[in-house]
Formats: structure tokens, C-alpha cells, sequence
């Protein structure tokens, strides 16, 4: 993720860049998570939208030029359920109307993280029902999908249409080819 923003944000280098990040700030993988994004983009101003000093481990550890502004009144929290809620819509909205596609490993490289790489030796099948994000030749992001089989130099995904897709990576969530959250692997 962090990757993908520094990416993007590079390549706007003579204008104006907002990054607006999620609302996960209270772990101490968030805290990380949110102090190497800030080292990586090297912005100008950090503003932190947050009540009290709850944003004040991220702000501090980052070391970056940063203020904070506490939000509107009218702005509602969400709670864990609620964000889930919005997630599976949008996991539905990139899904509904998608089909079964198969993928040649001569046409499309498969990323899997290290750590999942256990899987792919042994336990294949494990692999199904993981979220994949289907990459064009620059590495952005084409469509995503739900990996339904790797097997035999192929890959068989649920998706929408993906013209250009070179790379098909693997993430940790596992989604049923309706939108449905169904865990993360197991490590």
C-alpha cells in the first residue's frame, strides 16, 4: 500500500497532493503503518483529523511538520461492524457481473507474498478464495478478483473484465465471489 502511494504521489510532483488515509490509528500496527507512510511520501504537512491526542503517537513518531484539526460535528464515527458493512459494498461493487477467468502463467506473473508462500507449495488449495488485485504492466491496479484455483500453469479468477492485467497478486483476505468476508489466512 505504502508502495503504491509513494507511486502515485511521485508522479504528481508539481502539484497539490491530498492523501486521505483510513480511520485505523489505535494499534500499534497502525501507529507503524501510518508513521513509514509519512516517511515515505515526505509530505509537507501532515494534518491530522482527530479528537484530543489521540493522533499524537503518529504525529510525533513521524517527525514530520504536522497540526492537528479536531472534526466536524456532523462527521459520525463508524464503528468496526459499520466499516465491514462498507467494505463488503465496495468488494460487491467490483464483483457484481463477473465471471470466471482463466489466466496462463506465460501471460501473467503470480505475486504471492513471502509469507504466504507456504501455501503455494503445499497447500494450493488454500489459495482459493483469497482476494487478488489484477496489475497492468506499470503495476496499477486493473480490477480485482477472488482466486478460485491455481493449478497446471493457470490461474482461474472471479472478476470483471481485466484487458492488460500482467500481474496477478495475492492478498491475505478471503472473499466468497459475492463480496462476502469470509477471514484471513492463517499464519
Amino acid at each position: 500500500m505504502i508502495d503504491g502511494i509513494r507511486r502515485l504521489s511521485a508522479g504528481a510532483e508539481d502539484s497539490l497532493t491530498i492523501i486521505n488515509t483510513d480511520g485505523w490509528i489505535a494499534d500499534p500496527e497502525a501507529i507503524q503503518y501510518k508513521i513509514d507512510l509519512i516517511a515515505q511520501t515526505k509530505p509537507d504537512l501532515v494534518i491530522g483529523l482527530g479528537f484530543g491526542n489521540e493522533l499524537q503517537p503518529i504525529l510525533a513518531g513521524s517527525r514530520a511538520q504536522s497540526m492537528t484539526v479536531e472534526p466536524a460535528n456532523e462527521v459520525l464515527s463508524r464503528s468496526k461492524s459499520d466499516r465491514r458493512k462498507i467494505r463488503i459494498n465496495g468488494y460487491r461493487r467490483f464483483l457484481a457481473g463477473g465471471s470466471m477467468r482463466i489466466f496462463t502463467l506465460r501471460e501473467v506473473q503470480l505475486s504471492i507474498p513471502k509469507s504466504l508462500s507456504f501455501l503455494s507449495k503445499s497447500k494450493g488449495s488454500e489459495l482459493s478464495n483469497l482476494i487478488v488485485g489484477l496489475l497492468d504492466e506499470n503495476q496499477y491496479l486493473v480490477q480485482i478478483g477472488v482466486l478460485l484455483a491455481l493449478e497446471l500453469g493457470t490461474v482461474r479468477v472471479y472478476c470483471k473484465p481485466a484487458e492488460g492485467t500482467r500481474t496477478i497478486e495475492v492478498g491475505y483476505l478471503k472473499l466468497s465471489t459475492n463480496g462476502n468476508e469470509l477471514g484471513f489466512v492463517e499464519l
